[in-house]
């Protein structure tokens, strides 16, 4: 490889005047990740390269809150995409090796003047590349953990949404099976909704449910009369065949005056139009 070099330059100056030559000794080293990183920027849109560039500047400028800033970025990018931290660090270490490949070409061509800033330069290359991971894995992990809660809260309201249709009236779907997770949210957030928005009457529509064992459908059953106990009319709709047949039904169902109507268009009709 042919260097641009002078005397008169320092360390920076020397990566300035070779930055193209960085970049092919950088892909060099990341030789095993290649294909990834064109893969990333194509998918996410991330210049790894661009990013490379930019943090050996803020490094070798020793400017340390800008590369913090730079670090907290980059794992929220990197989070907010997807891509794999082992590949990040992977890309790291590439990087260091890369670094420190320069700055052996660099104290070459200085001559051994120069030499005793080789180890001050271990320590702050060092130093600057670990402060940027120790952020940036900081940074991925604490939106990692936000996007995961996020979709937890999503799936918890997916999992009993509850749907107005008019200025008190309003249809709770369930969907698949109701286990025990689903009927706390069930009571916690039926009740909480009955409260705010006066609900008068709740359509609970069982259509794609699946049957609930006896204990569950008992529970299922006490949460609805508390609803009730709180003014709220509840009709139960899309009642299976199989739920139907249950003697637990007919029991829980029957004891607790709870109104049940075929289909949830027709409850629909009836108190939509005529109630509301």
């Amino acid at each position: 490889m042919t260097y641009i070099f002078d005397h008169s330059m320092t360390l920076k100056d020397f990566y300035n005047q070779n930055a193209q030559l960085f970049e092919q000794m950088l892909i060099e080293e990341a030789a095993t990740v290649k294909k990834d990183v064109r893969d990333i920027l194509q998918q996410g849109n991330i210049d790894l390269v661009v990013n490379a560039h930019q943090f050996v500047s803020l490094a070798l400028e020793g400017k340390e809150e800008e590369l913090k800033a730079f670090a907290e970025q980059e794992g929220i990018v990197w989070a907010a995409q997807d891509i794999e931290l082992s590949f990040r660090l992977e890309w790291v270490h590439a990087l260091r090796r890369t670094i420190w490949l320069f700055i052996e070409a660099y104290q070459t061509r200085a001559g051994e003047k120069h030499f005793h800033d080789f180890f001050q330069w271990e320590r702050k290359v060092n130093n600057q590349i670990d402060a940027f991971l120790h952020t940036f894995l900081k940074s991925y992990s604490t939106y990692k953990e936000t996007l995961i809660q996020n979709q937890e809260q999503l799936v918890d309201y997916l999992s009993t949404p509850i749907i107005p249709l008019g200025r008190s009236i309003c249809i709770l779907p369930l969907i698949g099976l109701i286990d025990g997770r689903r009927l706390e949210l069930l009571q916690e957030n039926a009740l909480r909704n009955v409260a705010e928005q006066k609900i008068r009457v709740l359509i609970i529509d069982l259509s794609g449910a699946e049957p609930m064992e006896k204990q569950k459908l008992q529970d299922f059953i006490r949460i609805i009369e508390g609803i009730s106990l709180m003014g709220s009319e509840t009709v139960l709709t899309g009642i299976s065949r199989e739920m139907a047949m249950e003697p637990a039904l007919f029991q829980e169902v029957g004891g607790s005056h709870i109104k049940t109507l075929g289909t949830l268009q027709r409850a629909i009709s009836e108190y939509f139009v005529w109630k509301d």
